[in-house]
């Protein structure tokens, strides 16, 4: 026996051991990961997977055979290492999160008031209005759907689609489960 072949077992091990804590420390230590930085992780994900599997097995095989275009074939084969290593390069999913976003339809005869109140209930939150008039608060909105990419830019973006009295300029702050809504000065 080799040296090798002695250690051959506990090297594999090791390569799927780091494996393992690099996913660990990759996935939480960052809240998102970009496009780029998934694509690194699958690849050290098939690497690591790939050493692993021919310092432990050397026996495992691995065929894929799949349409590529209209008339051309891709062809992939492999044991031990190179069959873990294509296995998870092609079956690693790299999903992306949808990006956030606002949609709220607002029906004809909304005042502002309502509008503000019912966007702040969906969140979960309540509206508080600072230095408004009761006009101001009474102001018909036309009808519409707002799309934004957060809660606070929709709201914010309602005093653009009044329907007859404008309404001031105003700065809009969540505070726990409160939507604030102050006039600027």
């Amino acid at each position: 026996m080799t040296a090798l072949q002695q250690y051959q077992l506990w090297i594999g091990l090791g390569f799927a051991a780091a494996l393992v804590i690099f996913l660990f420390v990759a996935f939480f230590t960052k809240e998102r990961l970009s496009d780029d930085q998934r694509q690194i992780l699958r690849f050290l994900c098939a690497l690591c997977a790939g050493f692993s599997g021919a310092l432990i097995t050397g026996d495992a095989l691995f065929k894929l055979d799949t349409g590529w275009g209209e008339t051309s074939k891709l062809a992939v084969s492999g044991t031990a290492g190179a069959a873990l290593l294509f296995t998870v390069w092609f079956t690693f999913k790299t999903a992306v999160p949808p990006p956030d976003a606002y949609n709220f339809s607002l029906p004809s005869g909304w005042t502002f008031e309502a509008a503000v109140k019912a966007m702040a209930q969906q969140d979960g939150a309540v509206a508080e209005f600072v230095g408004f008039t009761d006009e101001e608060k009474n102001t018909l909105l036309k009808a519409q759907t707002i799309k934004t990419s957060t809660l606070i830019k929709a709201i914010q973006s309602l005093r653009l689609i009044s329907d007859g009295t404008a309404i001031r300029e105003y700065l809009v702050e969540r505070d726990d489960h409160i939507l604030r809504m102050t006039i600027k000065q």
